[in-house]
C-alpha cells in the first residue's frame, strides 16, 4: 500500500482594507468665486472664506478644528479643513464651505 501524500495548502491570503479620505464635492459646484482661486459656498461670504484660508495657513495647514471669525456676522465659527489638490477644502460653521487651489 502506498503512503498517502500530504496535500499542499496555499499560503494564507492577507487583505488590508483602508478607509479612503472622503472626497469633497467639486469645488465649483454651488460656489461663488472670491478671487485668486478661492471659492465660497452658497452659505459663506468671501470675507469669511479669506479668513478661513488665512487661519489654515497660519496654523500650518492643520486638519484639527479651528476657530475663524467672520467679518460679516461678527461671530466666530469652528471650521475643519483638509488638503485638496494644491489648496484646501473646509467645512463647518453654519453650513459654511470654502475651497481654494
Amino acid at each position: 500500500m502506498k503512503a498517502a501524500t500530504p496535500k499542499k495548502t496555499a499560503p494564507p491570503v492577507t487583505t488590508t482594507v483602508t478607509s479612503p479620505t472622503p472626497t469633497p464635492p467639486s469645488p465649483y459646484a454651488g460656489t461663488k468665486p472670491c478671487g485668486d482661486g478661492l471659492y465660497a459656498g452658497n452659505d459663506t461670504s468671501c470675507p469669511f472664506a479669506e479668513n478661513v484660508q488665512n487661519v489654515w495657513y497660519q496654523d500650518s495647514e492643520t486638519t484639527a478644528p479651528m476657530i475663524v471669525s467672520s467679518p460679516v456676522t461678527g461671530d466666530s465659527y469652528t471650521m475643519t479643513c483638509n488638503p485638496y489638490g494644491s489648496g484646501g477644502y473646509c467645512t463647518g460653521g453654519n453650513d459654511a464651505s470654502v475651497w481654494w487651489n
